[in-house]
């Protein structure tokens, strides 16, 4: 029952005694694209989504001296922060529904942090290109600046990471910053410590062989 004023008197309505539900679509649809030149970018998604074709997904939970440790995802799942490659770059929407109960603005794995909604930070480290390739660079946002916005979508690397001016991406426990694709690498294949393929062995030189730094001594 509700009362109307209509100024001239009042009149009372009853409500119809169905009970009615109101469902909201939780549905969402975002963008994605990475650079067919830079061939790296950062994501996080507030729903579980299938990897497109040709994009791989890696999770950033250790870090050794100044390399973020990368270990592959076969999917990517809702509210996980992730670090996405494609060799030959990738432009698309990804969709799927928002799990509302577990909803959160900040997601964590690591040491990757996700900007479901912007966030602005004063210290950790961010994916640029700097002309060294993609790198995360520290950022330290003195007292008088404005803080640092991660957009939605974005991840950055924690402050736990250390001191370092930037932090590179490394796969396994080799060091290597090429190398997603480092196990289809050829059998007895010699590395050099930033991932170039050599043949002409020098004395003395530490080479990556096998996922392992090995020492040259003949």
């Amino acid at each position: 029952m509700f009362t109307v004023n209509l100024g001239s008197g009042e009149e009372s309505y009853m409500l119809p005694e169905d009970t009615y539900t109101i469902q909201l679509d939780n549905t969402s649809e975002i963008s994605l694209n990475i650079s067919a030149t830079q061939q790296w970018n950062t994501c996080v998604l507030p729903f579980d989504a299938e990897l497109p074709e040709g994009v791989r997904a890696f999770e950033g939970n250790s870090i050794s001296e100044d390399y973020l440790i990368l270990s592959e995802a076969l999917s990517i799942q809702a509210f996980t922060p992730y670090i996405l490659y494609a060799e030959n770059g990738y432009e698309g929407t990804l969709s799927g529904t928002v799990d509302a109960e577990n909803y959160v603005t900040v997601a964590t794995g690591g040491y990757l942090n996700g900007a479901i909604m912007p966030q602005e930070i004063t210290e950790g480290y961010v994916m640029q290109d700097k002309g060294q390739g993609m790198m995360f660079y520290r950022v330290n946002v003195k007292a008088d600046e404005e803080p640092f916005t991660i957009p939605s979508g974005k991840c950055w690397v924690s402050a736990a990471a250390g001191d370092a001016k930037a932090i590179r991406i490394g796969f396994g426990d080799t060091g290597i910053d090429a190398l997603p694709f480092a196990e289809s690498a050829e059998k007895d294949a010699v590395y050099t410590l930033d991932g170039k393929r050599v043949r002409n062995l020098q004395k003395g030189n530490i080479y990556i062989k096998d996922g392992k730094k090995v020492l040259y001594l003949k």
